[in-house]
């Protein structure tokens, strides 16, 4: 496979990117604990979450997208708000992972750990409600 950019250049992008992390953030892990149930073939009851007190602090560039929908029923506007997070490459973020920004409390919806241009790891966060 043929690199596109070296590794100083992919390092200077990278060096970029993190100087618009300029906010810290709390990453708590949520456990995740499986168990066995045989009275149910399906496995959909066998994963019990649980958050695990793993906290990391990290810094963070936050990119703020707002959303509308239409309920087309009850005939209004609803505007939707949600989070862009871009964190370092390595940061440990998953699916239902919980950040906190400024004392709120958002859930990481996905996390994408890019692995042809991985110049950040961006996370995608809902407010918890």
């Amino acid at each position: 496979m043929t690199q596109l950019l070296t590794d100083s250049q992919m390092n200077a992008i990278r060096k970029i990117g993190e100087s618009a992390m300029t906010k810290t953030v709390t990453i708590r892990k949520v456990g995740r604990t499986y168990s066995a149930d045989s009275g149910n073939p399906f496995g959909d009851d066998d994963l019990t979450v649980a958050p695990s007190y793993e906290d990391t602090v990290t810094k963070a560039w936050i990119i703020s997208v707002m959303g509308r929908s239409f309920d087309v029923d009850g005939g209004r506007s609803v505007a939707v708000h949600d989070l862009t997070m871009r964190v370092p490459i390595g940061t440990d973020i998953e699916h239902r992972d919980i950040v906190i920004i400024d004392g709120v409390e958002w859930v990481c919806t996905e996390a994408n750990p890019e692995d042809t241009w991985n110049e950040w790891v961006e996370a995608y966060l809902k407010r918890v409600a």
